[in-house]
């Protein structure tokens, strides 16, 4: 095994792409936010921020030119984040130690606890070459049925899905295998895997929460890696802010996925202080337990641990749309 680098030998490429569309208005905005803001920490190498002016110049853009379009979510269903993480990690790759996604809407503060907590989840990709973050919502949820036949655990499909807002890659061949299967799941078949269930009646969305790009980032992640890092999204109020109490308990991180599209931070200033992250990273722990015991007293999680993922979604009635 190769000796790990030290944080200042240590090369990090930070990713990003904004472009605004007829349904997410201020991505462009947002990614220059968060352009500046990852400039500004000093913990990366380099920073690229792309759009569709950008991307239609690299190489293979044909391959994801079709679906693009204003007209879709997403720009194209999120079609073009495997396509420039496949890019960067191939034709970049060999410049650096590690790749970092995070999608415009993310927000990013970093003071010495922020950052150490960073560099810890870089050191963890010395033992899998991609990590992302366990969402709660179970995967039979998120993903349409052709998409879950290629999960190669059955049981996979009930627990929860990985997300995609925020991946950190090491530039190896694992990864790029994986961004690799990645993209051509997304584009095989004219996209079918990417585009939304309808309803054969009227044509109307039938599983409203298919997650696209992400759904077969989720599956694919679980066929080839093991560990996920824990959940971090806090709860967005009306206003678009984040709690005071939220934003103590989660302080401690470096990148937050809060979809804040525009120009302006919404994260309080003044909870970006190493004090404080040093006090919410004991908070995350009292949280981490208190939670895991309410879950060992509530009788429903006494049943199928996996199962027992899927009960409010079934009394809310969303097992109904699958």
């Amino acid at each position: 095994m190769s000796k790990v680098k030290s944080r200042e030998e240590s090369r990090v490429l930070f990713l990003t792409f904004g472009q605004d569309t007829n349904f997410l208005n201020g991505l462009e905005a947002a990614a220059k936010r968060l352009e500046y803001q990852a400039l500004a920490s000093k913990q990366f190498t380099d920073v690229i921020r792309l759009d569709f002016n950008s991307i239609k110049l690299l190489p293979n853009f044909e391959l994801i030119e079709p679906i693009l379009s204003s007209e879709n979510w997403g720009f194209g269903y999120f079609v073009w984040k495997p396509f420039i993480l496949n890019w960067a990690l191939t034709e970049l790759g060999p410049l650096y130690d590690y790749v970092i996604y995070a999608d415009a809407g993310c927000e990013l503060q970093s003071n010495p606890t922020k950052i150490r907590h960073f560099h810890r989840l870089l050191r963890e990709l010395e033992t899998q070459p991609c990590l992302a973050y366990f969402t709660e919502l179970p995967e039979i949820l998120m993903t349409k049925s052709n998409v879950l036949t290629i999960l190669e655990n059955e049981s996979d499909k009930f627990r929860g899905s990985i997300e995609a807002t925020y991946i950190l890659f090491k530039s190896d061949s694992g990864a790029q295998l994986f961004v690799r299967e990645w993209l051509r799941i997304c584009t095989k078949d004219n996209f079918e895997s990417l585009m939304p269930v309808q309803n054969e009646s009227d044509g109307t969305v039938k599983l409203q929460l298919h997650c696209y790009d992400q759904s077969i980032f989720s599956v694919i992640y679980k066929n080839h890696f093991k560990r996920f890092l824990t959940p971090i999204r806090p709860k967005v109020l009306k206003n678009g802010k984040i709690g005071m109490l939220e934003e103590f308990i989660y302080g401690s991180n470096f990148i937050w996925p809060i979809r804040n599209r525009s120009a302006q931070t919404r994260l309080n200033k003044l909870l970006n202080i190493s004090a404080i992250s040093e006090l919410s990273v004991c908070l995350f722990r009292v949280y981490r337990i208190v939670r895991r015991a309410k879950q060992k007293i509530d009788p429903r999680s006494r049943e199928n641990k996996i199962l027992q993922l899927l009960i409010p979604y079934r009394e809310a009635g969303f097992i109904s749309e699958r």
